[in-house]
């Protein structure tokens, strides 16, 4: 399994225009959708292990390519 370095983007406005409430605004926003995704992936690998065979199979994914991304770390896609 490779690995990804974590990268994380804030956007703030111009200089001269900085709104200190609207920054924090912002990066608590997107640190909300960082952490939301994080859990619903989370959840996502959690459920596609639990799932029965014939579900599975229907899927069209083997037992291996299951296992593969269940062992990745919340934070990968």
């Amino acid at each position: 399994m490779s690995r990804k370095a974590l990268t994380f983007t804030v956007t703030l406005p111009l200089p001269g225009r900085f709104n200190p409430v609207a920054a924090v605004r912002r990066v608590t926003a997107d640190l909300w959708t960082l952490v939301t995704t994080w859990q619903r992936r989370a959840e996502d690998r959690r459920r596609l292990q639990s799932l029965p065979a014939h579900l599975r199979r229907d899927l069209g994914l083997t037992a291996e390519q299951i296992d593969d991304e269940v062992r990745k770390p919340f934070w990968m896609a």
